[in-house]
Formats: C-alpha cells, structure tokens, sequence
C-alpha cells in the first residue's frame, strides 16, 4: 500500500482486523457441529460476468504520482491516490477512496503501460468496500485481484470477488467466488489455477478453500475446514508439489495453537505441523515483544504475506508489525527487525522494504531480495528527493516498482513511483 494514505489506512484496517478476530475468535468457541472430511466434495458453480461500470465516474485526483525510471527520467504521471503494483506491463493500480460517511464506492482499475507510457483504464467496480491489495498476483498474461463488494462491517454477508484483468486487450472481468466474503482472503497459484481462502462467517462458521480455472471460468471448492472443531485458516501458499495452509486456533483460555497444514495436489491432507515454537521465537524481543503471551497475541492478527519456498522457509507479514522469514527445518529467523518493513506483492521475486519515517533514515533506505534462503541487499540508490520509502514490488518478468515520498507528512508531501527491470 502507498505511502500517501498508510496512515489513514492503517487506522481503518485496524478497526476492521479488530472487529473481525473478535468475530471468528468467539466463532472457534460457540460452533458445536460435527468434524467433517476437509476435502470438500461438491463443486460450486460461479458465472463470470463482463464488467458492466465503465462509465461509472470518480472523483478527479488532488494530486498525481510522477513515475521515473531508474536513472531518474520522467516517464508520466498517475492518479496520487493509486495503489500501486508491478506487473508485466507496467504499474496495475487502483482508485479507492471513501467520502465521508461513505461505506462502499466505484473502484477504478488502471494499468499504465510501460511500452508507450500510457494511463488506460481497465474496468471500474461498483459497491466496493475494500479490496485486498496485498494478494494481487499475475500468471499466463492475467492480473488477478480481490475484493469485497458491500460493507465488511455492516455484519450482513458481502460478495467476495476475483477480479480478472487483461492488460493486453484492456478488459476486466468479475467473478463471484463466494457470496459471504471475508475481507483478508488470500490467493496461490497452483497448476494453472488459482487457490482463492476464505472464510464464511454468516451461518456455519467454516474456512474454505476455493479453486478457480481460468480455462473454463469455473470455481469450485476443495477444502473445508469447520471453525469449531480446527480453527480458521489465515492464509494459502503453494511450494514444489504442496499447498501449505496457515490455520489458527483459540485455546478457550489456553495458548492459542498455529498449524501449518499440508496438502497434496489432490488436496489430501499430507501433514500438520504446530510452529508456535518457531514463530514466538522470531518475534521475541522485536518491537518490545517481551514475552510468551504478548507473542501469540501478535501472531493472532491477520495475515497480509504468507509464502514458503523450498518446502523449508516461511515469510509471513501481518496487519500489525510482524515481518518474519524463519527457515522451519533449522527453526533459524533469518528476518526480523525492529523498524517497520514492508513486503512485496506482484507475483515477482519476494522484495523487503523498510518504511522510512523521517529524512534522516533515507541515508541508509533498505530494500532486500529473498531467494533460495538467503536474504541479500539491493543495490538502488533514489534519484531525486523522493527518497523515503514506502513500497516495493515486483512482476513475474522482472519489472520492478518502488514508491517514495519526500516527506512525512500525508498533507503536503510528493509521491514518486520508480519504474525499471532488474535481473
């Protein structure tokens, strides 16, 4: 997420994660239903509709974002309110911002296309009460996102929807994935295909994994996890041949227990391995995490990265201030820091940014790549004033992006969008 708005996003996410544990952490203590197979054995149906919104119009922008490239040239500008991400062909961003006393509004989707340095539009969507940037991938020429159409807090079920973006022929396309939709669902690609998490709050509590084909626009659901029996599941990732599922239980006045499940490719349940250990060890002394309890407690937030490399080294990032990479054979933390860090999104290599909070701090701005186990510098250098960072990401063809601002304020500051390949 960009710079211009962390604030004040951050202060709303904080609201919504917050009314959302409570939600599913009295759901893990009040369902009494019987345990069920977790592979799921009806196929669920969804149609893919065109988007219908194009002439649907927002706001005109305060502000525009400049893109450089890497030398520092200007290649265009933006709308300053975009959320940004790399993507084949350029930036993929989007325009969402609520007016006051607004719970819902038009999204606007845009690509601005490196080849010829042009800003087009690729769809708009109605109802919009939040979309989860965080999980935004690309595969086969296709960018991928999610979103939910209603209000998340209104306590009423909402539609969670795939958004499907081409860039080449500037289309988008909608699909429905579920109609109780949670807000911080997650998405891996496996085999062509995409595995969409989410949980079904409304009626039985329960997590479900959902597959969507891009061949055949059919979505059907795989896995199902009860809440009462085995806790909610967080997030998914795939590694090698495994689909690896981060799934949280309460401990109805105990220590709270963290799985991490493993799947086959059939979805048949391999293995599952609790990792309080590893993680509470990672975290311990970071951010004034003193002790046992205030960890767990930390680790109980909602999930904005979740990926495992190897089968052996996990990264996992959430709404709060966690930002780790652990290798789980060895139990070794090879990341953790006390400064705010951002992840990466895009579908690229996995890039870690800190996030500058004052000038001073620019003279050493961090940006690292993690590959093959080992975390390593980059070196980039900012060109311009535009120096404290806020933002990387990174495309499956090796475009990358960086956003920074030149000060801290969210009033009068500048944002600048830095564009390039790398290797």
């Amino acid at each position: 997420m960009d710079g211009k708005s962390k604030l004040l996003n951050l202060l709303i996410v904080f609201v919504v994660v917050c009314a959302l544990i409570t939600a599913c952490k009295n759901s893990e203590k009040d369902g009494s239903e019987k345990a069920t197979n977790e592979k799921a054995t009806n196929d669920v149906i969804s149609v893919t509709t065109q988007d219908d919104s194009l002439n649907e119009t927002i706001a005109p922008p305060d502000k525009m974002k400049t893109i450089y490239d890497k030398d520092g040239n200007k290649l265009g500008e933006i709308d300053g309110r975009a959320r940004c991400s790399a993507v084949d062909d350029g930036i993929f961003y989007s325009i969402f911002q609520l007016g006051e006393d607004e719970h819902t509004t038009t999204a606007q989707y845009r690509l601005f296309r490196k080849a010829d340095n042009t800003d087009i539009l690729l769809g708009n969507l109605k109802e919009q009460g939040y979309e989860a940037d965080f999980c935004r991938t690309e595969f086969d020429g296709r960018i991928y996102t999610l979103a939910i159409q209603g209000y998340p807090l209104d306590h009423e079920p909402d539609d969670l929807v795939l958004l499907v973006f081409d860039p080449k022929a500037g289309m988008m396309k909608k699909q429905v994935i579920s109609h109780d939709g949670f807000p911080y669902a997650s998405m891996a690609i496996l085999n062509g295909k995409l595995l969409i998490m989410n949980q079904e709050l409304a009626s039985t509590k329960h997590s479900t994994i959902y597959e969507y084909d891009p061949t055949t626009e059919n979505v059907r659901a795989v896995i199902n996890v009860p809440d009462a029996q085995q806790g909610s599941l967080r997030a998914v990732c795939v590694s090698g041949d495994s689909v690896y599922l981060f799934r949280w239980k309460g401990g109805d006045g105990a220590e709270a227990t963290i799985y991490l499940d493993q799947y086959d490719v059939n979805f048949q349940k391999k293995n599952e391995k609790v990792i309080n250990d590893v993680l509470v060890k990672a975290i311990s002394d970071v951010h004034g995490i003193m002790n046992r309890a205030d960890a767990i407690n930390e680790l109980g937030y909602y999930i904005t990265h979740f990926s495992i490399t190897d089968d052996r080294y996990l990264h996992y990032e959430n709404f709060a201030i966690t930002r780790v990479i652990v290798d789980l054979q060895t139990e070794e933390t090879i990341f953790a820091k006390d400064d705010l860090y951002n992840g990466s999104n895009g579908g690229g290599v996995t890039l870690i940014c800190r996030y500058d909070e004052d000038i001073a701090s620019t003279d050493s701005s961090e940006i690292f790549r993690f590959e093959k186990g080992k975390i390593e510098p980059v070196d980039f250098h900012l060109q311009d004033h535009h120096k404290m960072v806020r933002s990387v990401s990174s495309a499956p063809n090796g475009t990358w992006l960086v956003t920074a601002v030149d000060e801290f304020s969210v009033v009068t500051q500048t944002e600048a969008v830095y564009l390039f390949s790398m290797p």
